[in-house]
């Protein structure tokens, strides 16, 4: 499956759920990756990596349909950024 077509599936099933009923807040959708990530970090603690395996993949479906719901070629931005990142010093570091 294309990271396109993961997208608009991922979008799909959060809209038969009822969760872009009306408007949708950018920053509430996006404060759900943030809810996932934090379930993740509670998954490693308790080393549950059944858990922590769940949760990274919320954190992929929730991203997904942020961004298809936000009109957001996510396939798209994906490649753009790893080929960004391909140019930048080791760690990110900083030369001055």
């Amino acid at each position: 499956m294309k990271i396109s077509e993961f997208a608009k599936s991922a979008h799909a099933t959060a809209r038969e759920k009822g969760f872009w009923e009306g408007q949708r807040n950018f920053l509430e959708a996006l404060m759900l990756i943030v809810s996932e990530a934090g379930e993740c970090c509670d998954a490693y603690r308790r080393s549950d990596w059944t858990s922590i395996k769940d949760e990274l993949a919320d954190i992929m479906i929730r991203t997904a349909d942020l961004a298809q719901g936000f009109g957001i070629d996510i396939e798209n931005e994906i490649i753009k950024k790893m080929e960004f990142n391909k140019t930048r010093p080791y760690r990110h570091e900083r030369t001055c």
